[in-house]
């Protein structure tokens, strides 16, 4: 093994096209997160703001008070996080590298995430109106923004750029194709899309007894009452038919959408400092501090509404149900969220609106029985579809509170909410400490900080999941590496450089050679005897032509023991690792990724390779 090792690190004096990144300053860490669940240390981002909104830059240590869960915590570290305006090293020719410092951008950075999937159709166009006026008219000078849009997957629209005809083109040429779905499943109301099957008595002879009444008053009646049982019985048959497919279409959206946070998680993680997610929706699934909440609970934001009508209540019971089964996940990923310093921005895709759907062109105006709404029951169905909007706009600012953000609703300029959300944050303090309790028992943990400087404003992340996301099996690891290598967006939870060269001569099939450089604080080592450190980790070369098909993806593991000698070079100079890959002519994305088997940590970057014809 010592002679494998010291074949790979003999290998550092080949890699020379990369020894200016050799010589580049490493980051002090990883990321700098919001709040960093660790063994010793929890961080977290505070925005202080004066009463006219603008921020405060002099607040000092003994200024803030941080408690959590109602005990006072000492603050171990204390820093003043603002806009950096450096220039970005540029990398050599074939060369290629996840690391933030080729593409961190200047001022705080801004993903929008156009989220079609939890948006109708009727809203989609004012949303892609809006979206294009901020990229010509709001768009701030020198401010780079990235786009992705989120349909039945998540899909990388613009990296980060202050090119407002690249962030226009990138918008207009979004077009999603949704699964289908039913986004008043997971408001609290249903809305039937028909009328129940014809069920006349047609072709029975009245002169005929039914149930052995005769006379023709009991006859009437008979014949009423098996219509209204017929009727009854339908109905009730739509009705499930109806929640069922409710309850699939709500953990389609539930699941892709948790799926969507998660890959934005390791997509932004890497870069250091916060991160202002604005999401731009009409309904947002779940809580990000989910609760088992019973349909009481969920109906409890208006207390004065009617009586829920029998469909409310089943289909809450399915909403709830669904919601329910997506707590675990919800917490790894609000964990994930934290972890990466992502703040998050509702913005209401509905704009100015009524609060209720009844007058939406689409609606019949029928119940689930395939009859007019009146009198009562159309003042109680009106009433739902205010409760409904009241419990969404709930969960928007839910959203903002939990992570440090704010949300914008109800309003007609889109675009200047997307503007100020954008804007918003790049002045924050970091505060650190070491927790009471260091143990992850999976709890939620409130975060209290307050400043006893008078007219400040703070905002912060309410509290964290003591969850430790390093912990996953061999199945959810290699279903998250399969992800991220079909995913055109980097991530960055490993940084790594890597160097392609394609031959200079025609061949087929050709042999490309691959060097993956790690640097030293972007993997994880295990200390062993006599200063021996122990790596485990993974490398990729996944071959994908122009049409998105992947052709092969090799693979190798390095699970080693590092001798002290061999760790002091890798610390000076990386750790370099050599792969190849033999392609036909052609053209090529190569999805390169590593993966800490250690930690489950992530990082890749794509690398196109055109292979001449001889």
């Amino acid at each position: 093994m010592r002679k494998f090792m010291s074949f790979i690190l003999s290998l550092i004096t080949a890699f020379m096209p990369v020894v200016a990144l050799a010589q580049q300053p490493e980051p002090a860490q990883n990321a700098t997160p919001a709040i960093r669940v660790q063994t010793r240390v929890v961080l977290a981002d505070v925005i202080a703001t004066d009463n006219s909104g603008k921020p405060v830059t002099d607040l000092k240590p003994e200024d803030f008070t941080v408690e959590e869960a109602g005990h006072k915590q000492k603050v171990t570290f204390f820093s003043l996080e603002q806009p950096s305006q450096a220039q970005l090293p540029q990398l050599p020719p074939g060369v290629y590298s996840n690391r933030p410092e080729y593409n961190a951008p200047t001022g705080p950075l801004t993903v929008i995430l156009i989220d079609s999937l939890n948006t109708p159709l009727t809203n989609q166009p004012y949303v892609r109106d809006q979206l294009i006026r901020y990229a010509a008219n709001q768009l701030s000078a020198g401010q780079r923004v990235a786009v992705y849009g989120l349909a039945n997957r998540l899909t990388k629209l613009a990296d980060f750029t202050n090119d407002s005809m690249a962030l226009r083109l990138a918008i207009e040429g979004f077009t999603p194709v949704n699964v289908p779905t039913s986004p008043q499943a997971s408001s609290g109301t249903t809305r039937s899309s028909g009328t129940i099957p014809n069920m006349s008595l047609e072709g029975k002879n009245d002169s005929q007894p039914v149930g052995g009444l005769t006379t023709g008053a009991n006859l009437q009646a008979q014949r009423s009452q098996v219509l209204q049982e017929q009727i009854t019985m339908a109905t009730q048959a739509i009705r499930d038919f109806q929640e069922g497919q409710n309850s699939y279409e709500l953990q389609v959206r539930m699941g892709t959408t948790v799926e969507a946070l998660r890959q934005l998680t390791k997509i932004l993680s890497g870069y250091p400092g916060r991160k202002n997610l604005v999401w731009v929706a009409a309904l947002f699934p779940f809580l990000l501090v989910p609760e088992d909440t019973s349909i009481e609970v969920t109906r409890a934001y208006d207390p004065t509404a009617p009586a829920p009508l029998p469909i409310e209540n089943s289909s809450l019971a399915y909403a709830n149900q669904t919601a329910n089964s997506f707590n675990d996940e919800i917490r790894k990923t609000t964990t994930m969220l934290s972890e990466s310093e992502v703040a998050i921005y509702p913005v209401d895709a509905r704009g100015l609106f009524n609060g209720s759907d009844t007058a939406d062109a689409s609606t019949s105006g029928l119940n689930s029985a395939g009859l007019l709404r009146m009198g009562n029951e159309y003042g109680r169905y009106v009433a739902a579809g205010g409760q409904s909007a009241f419990f969404t706009q709930a969960v928007m600012a839910d959203l903002a509170q939990q992570s440090g953000g704010k949300f914008y609703s109800n309003r007609n300029d889109i675009d200047r909410a997307v503007a100020l959300a954008s804007a918003d944050g790049g002045v924050y303090y970091v505060l650190g400490y070491y927790p009471d309790k260091k143990r992850f028992d999976g709890e939620f943990r409130k975060i209290k900080v307050t400043t006893s400087r008078p007219g400040v404003h703070l905002r912060h992340r309410t509290g964290y999941f003591a969850i430790d996301t390093t912990k996953s099996d061999n199945k959810q690891r290699e279903a998250e590496t399969a992800s991220t290598l079909r995913s055109a967006a980097n991530s960055t939870m490993v940084y790594f450089d890597a160097l392609v060269q394609p031959p200079t001569q025609p061949a087929n099939p050709a042999k490309v050679p691959v060097k993956f450089r790690l640097p030293a604080n972007s993997f994880t080592s295990e200390e062993s005897k006599g200063g021996q450190r122990k790596i485990n980790l993974e490398f990729y070369s996944a071959v994908f032509n122009k049409e998105g098909k992947l052709l092969q993806a090799p693979h190798m593991t390095v699970n080693t023991t590092l001798e002290a000698d061999q760790y002091a070079q890798v610390q000076q100079k990386g750790l370099i690792v050599p792969m190849e890959v033999q392609l036909a002519p052609g053209n090529y994305d190569l999805r390169l990724a590593v993966r800490d088997n250690r930690t489950g940590y992530l990082g890749s970057l794509t690398a196109p390779v055109s292979i001449a014809k001889p």
